[in-house]
């Protein structure tokens, strides 16, 4: 129960124990075309995300001329 403005609550018992949520359907995906795993694309996404979100290399040279973007920070490992 929360008082009228919202800054309190009070718990009346202790949480209880359910059952976790069902499996969703697979869904189709709407790609129709596949990359190939060992191919230069895929290995220039893998650099670059390599690079944008674990800090790990360059990603200026598969960004467009003049596009600054910052690795995220902390790093996701």
């Amino acid at each position: 129960m929360a008082d009228s403005g919202g800054a309190s609550f009070t718990v009346f018992g202790v949480p209880g124990v359910v059952a976790g949520p069902a499996r969703a359907e697979q869904v189709q995906s709407p790609y129709t075309v596949a990359i190939p795993t060992d191919g230069d694309l895929s290995s220039a996404v893998g650099e670059f995300l390599a690079g944008y979100l674990a800090g790990a290399g360059e990603i200026a040279r598969h960004l467009a001329p003049g596009t600054e973007l910052s690795p995220v920070s902390p790093p996701r490992t």
